[in-house]
């Protein structure tokens, strides 16, 4: 009887480390080449340079690790600009991982490139497919393009803050269940054990 019951629990063990230790199978992610320089930059909702001050990640509310799509928001000080009405505080947003399109280089406090698409300057994104760079590596961008203009002054977005709050998955949910009918398993049996030795 405690060979079986180790044996679920060591079954419920793996289960849990091997859930926990990967997201979500995504697609890879496959990029086009991308257009000349003037002609993508016309493309764009907007495209400036700037640091970024904060990252704020995907937080999962009941699954075991958030959706590999899940946006990572960017909080950026714009520098200089070349397309759009981008204010002094800009967000962006990206997919988590570059299995999804995701960029996966930004750090805090450093400076960069960001090519962004959306309906809005409220809603702009990037990805791994834009040409959204490190600023040191954008001479090639940097002299095509010109030299640009400074942000809209005073301008600041009231969404720097919002959080993605990723919902458990389909596996995850799955994972929840086959626990509870280990623990009901091992429960019943344990209680069985015991009446069989005082009888």
């Amino acid at each position: 009887m405690k060979r079986l019951i180790m044996i679920l629990v060591s079954c419920l063990i793996v289960s849990v480390l091997s859930m926990s230790n990967k997201p979500p199978l995504v697609h890879a992610c496959s990029c086009a080449l991308p257009p000349p320089i003037q002609e993508d930059l016309a493309l764009k909702t907007a495209v400036f340079s700037g640091k970024v001050i904060d990252i704020d990640h995907p937080k999962s509310t009941g699954g075991l690790f958030p959706s590999t799509e899940a946006p990572v928001t960017i909080t950026m000080e714009t520098d200089t600009v070349w397309k759009g009405e981008v204010p002094k505080k800009v967000v962006v947003r990206t997919a988590m991982r570059s299995e999804s399109c995701g960029y996966e280089g930004f750090a805090v406090g450093k400076d960069y490139l960001v090519w962004a698409h959306g309906d809005s300057i409220q809603s702009l994104e990037t990805g791994r497919c834009e040409r959204t760079k490190l600023l040191s590596t954008a001479s090639q961008e940097l002299a095509e393009m010109g030299a640009g203009y400074k942000p809209e002054p005073g301008g600041e977005l009231d969404n720097t803050k919002k959080s993605y709050i990723d919902e458990p998955g389909a596996s995850a949910w799955a994972l929840y269940a086959g626990i509870v009918i280990i623990l009901l398993v091992a429960g019943f049996m344990i209680l069985k054990a015991r009446k069989r030795s005082s009888s």
